[in-house]
């Protein structure tokens, strides 16, 4: 089975013991990873090539390929690194542990807001990744809820923190190159300047058209709780069944 890993996988998990012939390898994957990662938190994720992670590790092009066989397999490499291994306390019920999960997910985008940009062709089968799908099961473990919906669960709030997450980064809410806040009622006022009553009577009148001095906390809280709740909901119902 190992033979249909790609080499890089096969090493991360320590599956990889052939010899091979050719110098004896002077880089670990965990050192190039952690290179790659550090120029996408400085540079951005545009920066990153084979080529360019030779010359940052001072090795030709074609040594780099004797490691990764590819572009994406350096972006896979990346998560790995970026992600880290889940570092969750102990939840004294199923909501508190999945709140963790994901307010430490989300951490983990701010951190390297590269990540929401790294295109997936697949679900991750890096040790790390699978380390943080293996937390959100054990959080959602007591819910009675069957394995399938606990893992469609995670996808769900794994899509929700990344969304939020990539929206605040965008507009500057949160990360390194957060912007000045909003001075509370500019946005509204403006809104009120080019909103017209009879065209747009509910937006008009909304209050929510002036920001909350913390946009992301405020919006993020806001959206798990009701996804959270939507959940208690669902697993009331599976136990009302059982």
């Amino acid at each position: 089975m190992d033979a249909d890993l790609p080499r890089y996988l096969q090493q991360l998990w320590g599956r990889d013991t052939a010899r091979r012939r050719g110098p004896k390898p002077t880089l670990s994957l965990q050192e190039i990873g952690r290179a790659a990662v550090d120029v996408a938190d400085r540079d951005g994720l545009d920066a990153v090539s084979m080529k360019a992670m030779a010359t940052h590790l001072d090795v030709s092009t074609m040594s780099l390929y004797r490691y990764l066989d590819s572009k994406d397999e350096l972006l896979s490499l990346m998560l790995h690194v970026a992600y880290g291994r889940p570092d969750l306390p102990p939840a004294p019920d199923w909501r508190t542990g999945v709140e963790q999960w994901a307010s430490a997910l989300a951490a983990r985008l701010i951190e390297h807001p590269w990540i929401v940009s790294v295109p997936l062709a697949e679900p991750p089968l890096e040790p790390n990744p699978l380390r943080w799908t293996e937390a959100g099961l054990a959080a959602l473990a007591g819910t009675g809820l069957p394995l399938p919906r606990q893992l469609s669960t995670l996808l769900v709030i794994d899509g929700y923190v990344r969304s939020q997450t990539a929206l605040s980064l965008q507009i500057g809410a949160v990360g390194a190159h957060r912007k000045p806040s909003v001075q509370p009622g500019t946005y509204g006022q403006r809104m009120a300047a080019l909103v017209d009553p009879a065209s747009f009577p509910h937006l008009s009148q909304s209050g929510a058209a002036s920001p909350e001095p913390d946009f992301h906390t405020t919006q993020y809280t806001f959206g798990l709780a009701l996804i959270l709740d939507g959940l208690a909901a669902l697993i009331q119902r599976t136990r009302e069944l059982d």
